[in-house]
């Protein structure tokens, strides 16, 4: 129930203590994995293994620590760069010491053990509160010397940050402090994307039209390695923050000019229209609502064929074979059989040029799918820039 209301940390403390109680009760074991995992957020991972980051971090703490400085963290997380600074204050042989703060209590008992467990307790003491609560004299001994806060998200504001440090250097910091990182900014750019396209974007499923639903696509998407983007416009500088130096950072409101690479529109491909191989013979795609169907193919993005097959209703069964590839008999010999066993064996139109000629006359026909352009926005700027390259047919 805790858990439900929005209380992991109190219910893994609970699961917890059911555990200590039967040891090998596999369901306590497994709540209290769950509340654990959902008390602390996944991202904490993410940076831990981010070997770029974690090196730029370190190279900048060996850099700017000195022997007796007060250092400030805040944001303790798994602790890893309290242990950076720590570590560099203990190998420099000073009396300096870091104070590290996090706001979540599960996961400053978690800071409070891996410092111990690393033999740096006598040097970095972790505090279960957020650096808003921190006060000097009772928390810190004295204003602090530097400050590490990494309490950036991707976007790099929304945890917070700015009134972070604008508290922290009005309340916490001397004059001269230093912070780090000294700086932040962003850069951003238009992009294309069929892949990004399918995590924010509906249309035609299953014989209905959903498009309606666009109206409340993400506003934010975290991009994966490895997406597909194609680049619409250069990078811009959105903006850019002196960490080190500001002691305010009042909101504003920015215009910028973005130089796109050609119009701009918004399309999806649908599959509207069956044919079929040596019939030619069309029928509409919702044909195959309900139907059991092969969707078989030689291209290179047979996942969008496959989906745009689904999105028509059919149950289907996928048979995919390499780009450009060379059919053989024994593979028109497998369509041909997979044809007389299932409702349809829906192809490619690439693929139709190989197997059109070579298909048996007295099995069924493959259908052949023809896919539809619909412009969700835009088409009236895209048919402008053709027109004012192109010739129309009635003008040669």
């Amino acid at each position: 129930m805790l858990y439900r209301n929005g209380n992991p940390s109190a219910a893994f403390e609970r699961a917890t203590k059911a555990c200590q109680l039967a040891p090998d009760n596999p369901e306590y074991a497994y709540q209290r994995r769950l509340c654990g995992a959902g008390a602390v957020p996944a991202w904490h991972f993410n940076m831990v293994n981010d070997a770029p980051r974690n090196a730029a971090f370190a190279a900048a703490i060996a850099a700017q620590i000195k022997p007796d400085q007060l250092v400030l963290e805040v944001g303790t997380g798994a602790g890893l760069l309290a242990l950076l600074a720590g570590r560099a204050l203990a190998e420099q042989g000073g009396s300096g010491r870091v104070v590290t703060c996090e706001a979540n209590p599960l996961l400053a008992r978690t800071a409070v053990q891996i410092v111990a467990h690393n033999g740096l307790s006598e040097r970095i003491q972790v505090i279960a509160k957020p650096s808003t609560e921190l006060t000097v004299g009772a928390d810190l001994p004295e204003r602090a010397d530097l400050l590490i806060c990494e309490v950036f998200s991707v976007q790099v504001f929304s945890e917070g940050v700015l009134p972070t440090l604008e508290d922290a250097k009005a309340r916490l910091l001397k004059a001269d402090a230093l912070v780090i990182p000294a700086a932040a900014s962003a850069r951003g750019a238009l992009v294309a994307s069929a892949a990004l396209g399918r995590k924010v974007r509906v249309g035609p499923t299953h014989g209905f039209e959903l498009s309606a639903l666009n109206a409340f696509s993400p506003v934010v998407q975290y991009l994966q390695p490895g997406l597909e983007l194609r680049l619409l416009s250069d990078a811009l500088e959105l903006f850019a923050l002196d960490l080190a130096d500001g002691r305010h950072f009042p909101a504003e409101k920015r215009e910028l000019e973005l130089r796109v690479r050609g119009p701009i529109a918004v399309a999806h491909l649908s599959l509207g229209t069956l044919e079929g191989l040596v019939s030619g013979t069309r029928v509409p795609a919702r044909t195959l609502a309900g139907k059991r169907v092969v969707a078989a193919s030689g291209i290179a993005d047979p996942d969008a064929f496959v989906a745009q097959t689904k999105a028509t209703g059919a149950a289907v069964q996928v048979a995919t074979w390499r780009d450009h590839h060379d059919y053989r008999d024994e593979d028109v010999a497998w369509l041909a059989h997979a044809a007389r066993r299932a409702d349809h064996v829906v192809i490619t139109q690439k693929d139709a040029v190989k197997l059109r000629d070579r298909w048996p006359a007295a099995v069924p026909e493959p259908l052949v799918a023809l896919l539809d352009l619909s412009w969700e926005e835009g088409g009236d700027r895209i048919a402008a820039a053709l027109d004012a390259v192109v010739t129309p047919v009635e003008r040669l």
